[in-house]
């Protein structure tokens, strides 16, 4: 069986890295997200069950309904194109782990797959792109702020 241990902690490290970017220079919604992003990768681990590997884990599930509903509420509050990429990758993510959950016949590595790339990937991607506009969003506020001052 193939180990997925050495991809969770490459992964994870990304994770990190992105989350702490959002952290230290995103505003409260990059934070937001970043925090509910990072639980997720840090508590991952604790809620998988590696005996019963085509079975739904029932435990992410309820985690990324979770962060589903809060990243929704984050994306109708801050109104940003972003945060709408992040709810719709994350609804990607709850469907699959449905589509497991109602016994439809997906291949192991390809519920895997998706489900990093759609909760994984494509989340970090959104709150990497959110915090470079927000970050371009303050420089451009301070470059008219000097010419209107000087």
């Amino acid at each position: 069986m193939y180990d997925v241990t050495n991809s969770w902690w490459i992964s994870a490290s990304l994770a990190a890295c992105v989350c702490l970017f959002a952290i230290l220079r995103g505003k409260k919604e990059e934070k937001a997200v970043a925090a509910v992003i990072f639980i997720g990768w840090i508590t991952e681990p604790f809620f998988h069950d590696r005996h019963h590997m085509t079975a739904p884990e029932y435990g992410v599930v309820l985690y990324d309904v979770f962060a589903l509903i809060a990243f929704i509420y984050i994306s109708v509050r801050s109104r940003k194109i972003w945060t709408i990429f992040l709810s719709a990758s994350q609804l990607n993510g709850v469907i699959t782990h449905f589509v497991v959950a109602t016994h439809l016949r997906i291949p192991l590595y390809g519920f895997v797959g998706l489900n990093w790339i759609w909760t994984g990937y494509g989340l970090l991607l959104a709150l990497l792109i959110g915090t470079i506009q927000s970050i371009r969003a303050r420089m451009r506020f301070a470059k008219e702020e000097g010419s209107v001052a000087g």
